[in-house]
């Protein structure tokens, strides 16, 4: 499906940066993210070791994958063609040094961002330039992020949400429920971002 996509980053080397692969939403689409991508070769780096569990299971989905600690990781060695910062790193020096290091060499670099009140929506916020692309699971974070910054940056953004379903066969369209949940929820705020 998205085959002329991916053929632009074939064979490059490929960064994902999240704060750990454990339960939880960001976690859940820094596994399909990798999923996608699992022709290629990619390094990840995460501030909390990654569980065995977990390894195994990235092993896996990617054969050409590498881990390793954020804190240690040293950047003179290794040189990403693109980078993934699944929102992480939230503090903003963190985040500085990480994206001056990858702009050092040309990377390509595409913040994820899932909601509007995450720290790390408001510290890219910051590095607008420095960025190819956005990554979100929602366009009212894009919205907010112009209106707070006076920034147009709707031609960098891009709504992906994670689709993949590991019982669903390629090309074949996914069948609707046959019965309907009736539980509902909001959990979010209708305000612009937290400190910009």
């Amino acid at each position: 499906m998205y085959k002329n996509q991916l053929d632009i980053i074939y064979n490059k080397r490929i960064l994902i940066v999240a704060q750990n692969f454990n339960i939880g939403g960001v976690q859940k689409y820094s596994m399909q993210l990798i999923e996608s991508l699992s022709n290629y070769k990619i390094v990840i780096l995460t501030e909390i070791d990654v569980p065995e569990e977990s390894i195994k299971k990235l092993n896996i989905i990617c054969q050409k994958i590498e881990i390793y600690n954020i804190n240690s990781f040293d950047f003179s060695e290794e040189k990403f063609e693109y980078a993934f910062l699944n929102s992480f790193p939230v503090e903003k020096k963190s985040l500085e040094t990480l994206i001056y290091k990858l702009s050092e060499y040309d990377c390509k670099i595409f913040p994820i961002v899932h909601t509007d009140v995450h720290a790390f929506t408001r510290e890219i916020s910051y590095f607008l330039n420095y960025f190819s692309g956005i990554i979100t699971v929602a366009d009212v974070i894009i919205k907010k992020l112009i209106i707070n910054t006076g920034q147009d940056i709707s031609k960098k953004a891009h709504l992906i949400t994670p689709v993949l379903d590991k019982n669903k066969e390629i090309g074949k369209q996914q069948k609707s429920k046959i019965k309907r949940s009736r539980k509902i929820g909001y959990f979010g705020r209708i305000v612009g971002i937290k400190g910009v």
